[in-house]
């Protein structure tokens, strides 16, 4: 019953147009009861430069370290290319471990590997001796 009696007020102050006498005067009374913003201070143009400069020199240093990013792996393909470090491990070691790989039981793998350690302990004592 409500939601009626406040569709038929609508309904008849849609179908009235308002008579003002003085627009100027009406205008000016809306505009006074508005509260009053605060005024923001306008940016300066110093700052407005900075800022312009800054995000300039941002994305021109973005844009070179992309490019050194293509430049430095240019052609370089992972898996062609070995490491330094691997390569000297290999040279060093790879005789080695190697004969792990070929042992057939458990109890062979614990016998090479024992044998394996107290070869390294007995250079490293010689290598202790002539420091």
């Amino acid at each position: 019953m409500k939601n009626n009696n406040i569709d038929n007020l609508f309904a008849t102050l849609r179908t009235q147009t308002p008579q003002v006498e003085d627009e100027d005067l009406f205008v000016d009374s809306i505009m006074d009861s508005l509260p009053e913003l605060d005024e923001q201070p306008a940016a300066s143009s110093k700052v407005i430069t900075m800022l312009t400069i800054v995000r300039t020199l941002s994305s021109m240093a973005a844009a070179v370290l992309i490019g050194l990013f293509f430049f430095v792996h240019q052609g370089a393909d992972a898996s062609t290319e070995r490491c330094e470090a691997q390569e000297q491990f290999r040279a060093n070691y790879g005789n080695t471990y190697q004969s792990l790989s070929t042992a057939s039981t458990q109890n062979d793998v614990m016998e090479r590997y024992a044998e394996i350690k107290a070869r390294k302990s007995n250079i490293n004592r010689l290598i202790s001796m002539y420091k």
